[in-house]
């Protein structure tokens, strides 16, 4: 899980936006160790804004590992993460498998 400690919402979005390939890479990380898992919400975020001393917990369903690995490959290759690419790529084929095999 990423911990982040912003003073207000508006820091946290800046904060994804200047941090986007790093927390792509973060999110693949985090999904590659929850893959076998078999729990349905994965933790990946926990945001404490100091202004509203609030905490929020940002999780991903397990049924849109798919999906956000699509969506990070595109920051990632943007980025010239290419290692990190092949990593996605294979986590998406191992999802894949894993769902013809049910």
């Amino acid at each position: 899980m990423i911990k982040i400690k912003v003073k207000t919402k508006e820091e946290f979005e800046s904060y994804l936006i200047n941090n986007d390939y790093k927390i792509s890479m973060a999110i693949v990380d985090i999904i590659k160790k929850n893959i076998n898992n078999k729990k349905k919400f994965i933790p990946v975020f926990e945001v404490l804004i100091e202004e509203k001393e609030e905490i929020i917990d940002i999780t991903l369903e397990r049924k849109n590992f798919i999906d956000t690995l699509n969506k990070n490959l595109i920051t990632l290759e943007k980025n010239e993460q290419y290692e990190y690419c092949s990593i996605t790529l294979n986590l998406i084929n191992q999802l894949i498998n894993k769902s013809h095999e049910h």
